[in-house]
């Protein structure tokens, strides 16, 4: 199979000889800033399988809610304008209609989460080697601001969903039945069919009820110069109480990188 890479070279050369103005311009930059997501991936994993990117316009509305958050009028401000994608691997590599590849992968469902900006900055964010580390600089760059407990948990929900991913933000639980129900997902994933509802049975009957009770939505409790945001996490039949200092005075983001589990 081809290396992908010379072909994203030859499509940007291709699109800048295409499309330099008119109505196809935004297409061109559309398909610019795929690349780059792409590029970006490819840069960290150095995987040479092929790779499709996928718009989420939800997470730009989460960030510009964020920008304009505890703004007095929202209309006519300035925001900075971020594109976020999906990367996975591609099963099949096209050249016009004709399939010229079919990929198998044999290892586990892999996904990237990349941000790219106006200037085709990328932030690879869930996925990367250090996803705290992209989520704080995206975060800078979007002058996002923790100016009360509200802000603080809606950063930290949006890191969540853009640096540890779906998967892991669906862990978080804030009460006893979302504990069952991602338990009883877990559980009938790890085991066989014959004794996922006995192993399953034999967990939940160990989940004391005072645990079940102090069971909360994650919270923003005041520290110095920030928040601290405190929540509970599933994974394994292991319930954990997370907590997280914040160490500096404009994002909550970077408590994370400290935070600290303990098994309830």
């Amino acid at each position: 199979m081809r290396s992908p890479l010379p072909k994203v070279a030859i499509s940007l050369v291709c699109l800048a000889l295409l499309c330099p103005t008119g109505p196809c311009q935004s297409t061109c930059a559309e398909e610019q800033r795929q690349a780059a997501a792409v590029g970006a991936v490819r840069a960290q994993s150095h995987s040479d399988l092929p790779l499709q990117a996928t718009l989420l316009p939800s997470l730009t509305d989460d960030a510009i809610s964020l920008e304009t958050n505890g703004l007095a009028h929202t209309l006519g401000a300035n925001v900075h304008i971020v594109n976020f994608y999906k990367v996975i691997p591609s099963s099949y590599q096209l050249e016009g209609n004709k399939l010229v590849s079919e990929t198998v992968e044999l290892d586990n469902y892999r996904e990237w989460l990349v941000a790219v900006n106006h200037n085709d900055v990328t932030y690879l964010l869930e996925g990367s080697t250090d996803p705290v580390a992209a989520f704080n600089s995206l975060a800078r760059d979007l002058h996002l601001q923790v100016v009360d407990a509200n802000a603080a948990l809606g950063i930290f929900d949006f890191f969540l969903k853009a640096a540890r991913g779906e998967q892991f933000r669906s862990h978080v639980v804030a009460d006893e039945m979302k504990l069952e129900s991602v338990a009883l997902e877990d559980f009938r994933l790890r085991f066989p069919t014959a004794k996922r509802k006995a192993a399953f049975s034999s967990w939940w009957a160990g989940v004391s009820e005072s645990t079940k009770k102090t069971l909360l939505p994650p919270r923003a409790s005041p520290v110095k110069n920030g928040f601290d945001v405190q929540y509970f996490f599933y994974s394994q039949g292991t319930l954990s109480s997370v907590s997280g200092e914040r160490t500096t005075s404009c994002m909550v983001c970077a408590s994370v990188a400290m935070l600290r589990h303990d098994k309830a």
